[in-house]
Order: C-alpha cells, then structure tokens, then sequence
C-alpha cells in the first residue's frame, strides 16, 4: 500500500483545512463564514491536486515527501509576498480596498509578474523533486490551482500601502496561510497512516 496520500485524503484535508481557516479568520480578522461553501470547494481542490502532483513528481512519495512539498510551497507564498513587496510601489491603502468583492485591479495590474513567478516556482519545484519536463505540467496545473484559490491575494500586497496597525494584518493574512497549511499536511498525514495500519482482509 502506498505511503502517500490519495488524491481523496488530499481533498479531504484541503476541505478540512478550508474549514479550520475559515474559523481561525472569524477568531482573528472577521466572520467570512458564508463564504464556507465555496472556501470549501477550493479546498478540496487543492488538496486533491497537490496530493495528485506529489503522486506523479516523485519517485517514491512517502509522508516525508509530502511534507516537504507542501513545505515548500508554503515558502513560496511567503516569497510570492515579498517578491510583490521588491516589484511594486503602493498605489491604494487597506482603507480603500473593496470589501465586498475580490481587488481585481490590483489582482490585474500584478498579473503579469504573477505569472513569472508561477513559472520560476514551477521550474523550481520540478527540480527539487527531480521531476522532468513532463511532470512540470502537473505541478503547472496544481501551481495555478494554489495561485487561483489563495495567490492572487497574496501577490498584491506590495500595491497595498501599510501602517504600522495594517502590518499586523499581513502578519495575521500569513499566520493564516500557516494554519492552513499545516492543517492540510496533517489531515492528509494522518488518514494515510490510519490507512497504513489497518488490518487488511485476508483471502
């Protein structure tokens, strides 16, 4: 029996991370829990798509490949955050950001430098994990699903001018991406080792 996770486990502990999200936001920042159906969705399809990508670009995937590849990607956000910081000057502030609708302005006017990234993250992924070019376009697909789900919002903040109260939302915003993360990997983890260890019917 494999010792990865399933594309099932991924998409249930992306859901499950989605959820667990969506509480530590209503705890820390705000209640967006009318939007739990879609974040849950997102999720899921995340999950499944990482656990899908991590089954075609390694060799022999294990819990300890797993961690490292959502470990890494986890770093990437953090780059993609200071990769908009270096690219561009602020052009609005939190006050005048839209909080009812996605900021697809800002998302537009980073677009192109998002997609660099996600092509220098791509490249960069396939390597660590000694894929070849075939399997970068699994971690191609999964990369843009990360990006679509929860990227966009974190490759503008250098478009967004921040004082000293608005630091500690970005400080929360990658405290979040933290939880999520974490719990993901974790769930994941956990519903393989549990699959691992049962019992197997005999013939």
């Amino acid at each position: 029996m494999s010792r990865a996770p399933s594309v099932v486990s991924g998409a249930v502990s992306g859901a499950t991370a989605a959820i667990a999200f969506t509480w530590v936001h209503d705890l820390v920042i705000s209640d967006i829990w009318d939007m739990i159906g879609p974040m849950v969705v997102a999720g899921a399809l995340a999950g499944a798509s990482l656990a899908w990508t991590h089954r075609r670009l390694v060799a022999d995937p294990s819990l300890r490949t797993w961690v490292g590849l959502n470990g890494v990607f986890l770093l990437l956000f953090g780059l993609l955050g200071l990769w908009s910081v270096v690219v561009f000057d602020p052009i609005t502030t939190v006050a005048e950001m839209p909080t009812d609708e996605p900021p697809h302005a800002l998302i537009a006017r980073a677009l192109p430098s998002t997609i660099v990234f996600t092509l220098v993250a791509v490249g960069l992924v396939t390597r660590l994990f000694g894929g070849g070019w075939r399997d970068a376009w699994s971690v191609l697909a999964t990369t843009i699903v990360l990006m679509l789900t929860l990227g966009l919002n974190v490759s503008i903040i250098g478009l967004v001018e921040f004082s000293g109260g608005d630091a500690l939302v970005v400080a929360e915003v990658y405290a979040l991406i933290l939880v999520l993360a974490v719990v993901h990997t974790a769930v994941a983890a956990g519903i393989t080792r549990r699959r691992a260890t049962r019992p197997q019917p005999t013939t």
